[in-house]
């Protein structure tokens, strides 16, 4: 029924334009028709021949993050966080923005405190139905909050835009690069491309860049915050992938390849245990623009539907042990739900997530680099966590390392 629903409800409920003023109509809040537009000139910058390209992105910036928790090994439980939100955020950069690793950080050294305040501001607004109202959401300090969080923003993304057409113009007017010819084109690059051709607008390409930059880096930052926070828990899970390390790269601590990648499976078991049961965003909200019809019941046109794709990830369809961390599960394809919509960690149907792919090889690459060089130690009895847009921590997700 979920994938139905998705399928059948492209449209996003009006509380996404709650964040508007921020993301626009990037292709996260867009209406129908514009969304359709973007997804079908941005796909190719997701291809397989972009992706391959980004691993040694993946690797680089991987193995800066072990240089970075390399001063908190041996020392206390420590809040891993702000280690894996500046890497997540400099790895976007240099991937779908194509920004050089050894320029000076693009972005607002408060950029990651206003995205908490943004999405902060928007469940606020979201969860009091008096605030859907302009009128009096404008009098509020929760608005106020939010446009002082939204220059933040809208400064990073400029600057993010501003350095890539510095970068490309150098390349072209300094040694006669031809690759603007290539075929298949990085995020940004492609967005710049489309609006020389008039295809899309400058404000377009803000927007796009705007939601690429919390989709790809808060995103996949959530998701290793958690998944190292469960690998510390569970000592047998991480074993087995020190194991499978070891067997693939021995005591090397060498670049991982995308052949490499394709080796992992116990790896890529855990990215996928934790986003089913820890999905970053954990519930989407749609819109029917026409009745939907099942056997037993019709859902009018205009009906608001919460689809909660946390619940999806530990429906009985999963099996007795539906709650449990158990990457095992993903080892033997029998044993998994029928229906590949029960794992919706990326969102479902149509709408769902184009950046899939590229995730889970940079989650894997992290995994790689961070478990051949500590041991993790974490609990997960302590845990709480709280819904503000996406799944966050608020008690209790620490981790302790050691060196290997």
């Amino acid at each position: 029924m979920a994938l139905t629903l998705s399928n059948a409800c492209l449209a996003k409920n009006y509380m996404y334009k709650f964040a508007s003023s921020w993301l626009g109509q990037g292709l996260i809040t867009a209406e129908v028709p514009t969304w359709r537009q973007h997804r079908r000139l941005l796909c190719s910058a997701f291809n397989p021949s972009v992706l391959d390209g980004f691993v040694e992105v993946f690797n680089r910036q991987s193995e800066r993050l072990t240089d970075a928790l390399v001063r908190e090994a041996g020392g206390a439980e420590f809040d891993h966080w702000p280690h894996f939100s500046e890497n997540a955020l400099q790895t976007i950069c240099q991937t779908a923005f194509g920004i050089p690793p050894n320029e000076e950080s693009v972005a607002d050294k408060q950029y990651a405190t206003a995205v908490g305040q943004m999405l902060g501001a928007v469940m606020t607004r979201a969860s009091h139905v008096w605030m859907h109202f302009d009128r009096l959401y404008n009098l509020t300090r929760t608005k106020r909050v939010q446009d002082a969080a939204v220059k933040i923003l809208k400064r990073t993304s400029l600057n993010v835009i501003e350095k890539r057409k510095a970068t490309m113009k150098e390349k072209f007017t300094g040694d006669n690069n031809n690759s603007g010819t290539r075929r298949f084109k990085a995020f940004l690059d492609l967005l710049l491309e489309l609006n020389n051709d008039g295809k899309i607008t400058e404000q377009d390409v803000r927007e796009e860049v705007d939601t690429m930059i919390v989709a790809g880096h808060d995103t996949t930052s959530h998701t290793l915050l958690m998944m190292f926070i469960l690998l510390g828990a569970y000592p047998e899970v991480q074993e087995r992938v020190y194991q499978e390390l070891q067997e693939a790269f021995g005591d090397s601590q060498r670049y991982v390849t995308k052949e490499d990648l394709t080796k992992l499976v116990y790896t890529e078991a855990v990215v996928k245990e934790t986003c089913r049961l820890y999905p970053v965003i954990p519930m989407l909200a749609r819109e029917a623009d026409t009745d939907i019809h099942f056997e037993n019941f019709t859902i009018p046109a205009g009906t608001g539907i919460l689809l909660c794709l946390y619940g999806i990830g530990r429906n009985p369809c999963w099996g007795p042990d539906a709650d449990a961390f158990r990457p095992e599960r993903w080892l033997d394809p029998a044993s998994l739900p029928a229906s590949p919509a029960a794992f919706a960690a990326f969102s479902l149907g149509r709408r769902g997530c184009m950046g899939k792919a590229q995730a889970l090889m940079q989650m894997k690459t992290t995994v790689a680099h961070v478990i051949r060089k500590f041991k993790v130690t974490a609990s997960d009895k302590n845990l709480n966590l709280k819904f503000d847009f996406m799944i966050k921590p608020t008690s209790g997700g620490q981790i302790k390392l050691e060196l290997r």
